[in-house]
């Protein structure tokens, strides 16, 4: 198929199409657990008109299935969401960029392959924790969690959305299966935040108890 007919193809795909697929990733990813309960009653539908649009939520539902967002990995997603939050939240508000030591912790735990910190260790926090401006900031984003972070999510729900349409009009959908950055579920973003929250918690108390020494 050479470029131009993939796109007259492309332009010639209804766009109830697109919206079909859209509808599955934002289903799974939004209500993981209830949108597989009700999947017959919303989805039977679109089966009838189109049977491919059912095999991609087969697909998707496998590969959700198969991930398994460890601890660490929640915790790495949650810092890196604070951070990525409060350099935006400063430049915004035209304070300049994060603090030094904060900003060469954040590239020591998350960018540098022979980082000396390959774990969110207690003694990290401490040392994360222990500026005040971080501290405050990382309240702010708590408050904020949602809506910023739900936010993101839906950019990238949009995007693997298209990458997934592109394999249906290509009808190569088992290559659903080698996509690797998938948007993260709701339910684990929600954990994430009372992870957070449960970690701001133990600051405070320590914080408390440094206080009263």
């Amino acid at each position: 198929m050479t470029s131009e007919e993939f796109i007259e193809k492309l332009n010639n795909i209804e766009t109830q199409d697109k919206r079909a697929i859209l509808f599955v990733v934002n289903g799974l990813v939004s209500f993981h657990d209830q949108f597989e309960i009700n999947i017959e009653k919303k989805l039977l539908p679109l089966e009838a008109k189109n049977p491919q649009i059912f095999q991609i939520f087969s697909l998707l539902n496998e590969k959700y299935f198969s991930i398994k967002k460890t601890k660490e990995e929640q915790s790495k997603f949650l810092f890196r969401k604070s951070f990525k939050y409060i350099k935006k939240k400063l430049q915004e508000e035209k304070r300049g960029m994060l603090k030094r030591n904060i900003k060469r912790l954040y590239l020591e735990m998350y960018f540098k392959k022979n980082s000396s910190i390959k774990t969110i260790t207690q003694n990290s926090l401490q040392v994360l924790f222990a500026n005040k401006k971080y501290f405050k900031e990382f309240e702010s984003f708590l408050q904020n969690y949602e809506e910023f972070v739900m936010k993101e999510n839906q950019k990238k729900i949009l995007k693997i959305a298209k990458e997934i349409y592109v394999l249906y009009v290509e009808n190569r959908l088992d290559n659903i299966k080698t996509i690797q950055h998938f948007p993260w579920l709701k339910c684990w973003i929600l954990s994430c935040k009372t992870m957070g929250e449960q970690i701001l918690e133990n600051m405070r108390e320590q914080k408390k108890k440094k206080t009263n020494e």
